[in-house]
């Protein structure tokens, strides 16, 4: 019989193997350094807390930005240099082109913002609102 190695407290979700185990959140104290809750669920109940304390959220944010400062520099600098091609087609197509009036996926006409499905076609951009971009990045990701 295999072991249980861990199970979601919130979902059921259950992991057998090391590959099921990379399901669920990471914590190194932990028996087999993973949480009892599995990624999905830990990320909706973040999401919950973070809207009904948005007060708390927020000042915490600000007090880890700032102690994280430079840290968050060198993190930035890094990643622009990993990632120039990016960097570019972004400069280019904010002086280039223009967003749309609406999110081209939902409609939404709020926190609009320029995809790039190609960054080798700088000039070729999505408008999209900030979630159906987020949700084009998770798709494209997997």
């Amino acid at each position: 019989m295999i072991d249980l190695l861990r199970k979601c407290r919130v979902c059921g979700l259950e992991a057998y193997t090391q590959e099921e185990l990379k399901q669920f959140k990471y914590n190194k104290p932990s028996k087999f350094h993973r949480q009892n809750l599995c990624k999905k669920c830990d990320n909706t109940q973040t999401r919950e807390w973070q809207t009904k304390n948005q007060e708390q959220y927020k000042n915490q944010k600000e007090i880890y930005q700032k102690k994280h400062k430079i840290q968050h520099r060198v993190n930035s600098s890094n990643w622009k240099t990993n990632n120039s091609q990016k960097v570019k087609a972004y400069a280019i197509a904010l002086n280039s082109t223009k967003l749309k009036d609406c999110c081209e996926d939902c409609g939404s006409i709020k926190s609009l913002e320029r995809h790039h499905p190609d960054y080798n076609k700088p000039l070729e951009v999505v408008t999209l609102c900030k979630s159906c971009h987020m949700k084009r990045h998770r798709r494209d990701s997997s």
